[in-house]
């Protein structure tokens, strides 16, 4: 059972996910900006990491340092971006993933701040379609959420 930091509503999902796979790197992301419960923005610059500990989308699949992550600059992650060093290792290097992991930052980024929840799940279902990904996490997250409210 996970409880949202922002909204306190709760959910049930698996909290461990292979990083090895695309589906497995939705998963991670869509449950920890669940968890999270809204953007990571330092007045109104998305970044990877805020002082108060929110992450964006990519910045949830960067196991670095806090002291590292509140240093970079937010972007979008390519493999050649300086960002993409600090990428989990176990996610493979290929187009596939930086493709999938820069939606997830653009969904992040798009989003308003005033209505989150409808917002981001609409455009997360559509990247979770675009990948030929399953999105029952959000799906099931966010009808929990229905009947919490």
């Amino acid at each position: 059972m996970i409880t949202s930091d922002y909204t306190g509503v709760s959910f049930e999902v698996e909290t461990s996910f292979d990083l090895t796979t695309l589906q497995g790197v939705y998963d991670h992301v869509a449950t920890a900006l669940l968890k999270q419960g809204r953007k990571a923005m330092n007045g109104t610059a998305c970044r990877y990491l805020t002082d108060r500990g929110d992450r964006c989308a990519a910045g949830h699949l960067m196991p670095a340092p806090s002291s590292v992550l509140l240093s970079l600059r937010g972007g979008i992650v390519s493999w050649d971006s300086p960002a993409s060093a600090y990428l989990d290792k176990r996610i493979p290097r290929t187009p596939a993933f930086a493709d999938l992991i820069q939606d997830l930052q653009i969904t992040h980024d798009l989003i308003s701040t005033t209505d989150w929840l409808p917002e981001w799940k609409r455009y997360m279902l559509q990247v979770a379609a675009r990948h030929e990904l399953d999105p029952v996490i959000i799906v099931d997250a966010i009808g929990a959420q229905r009947v919490a409210a």
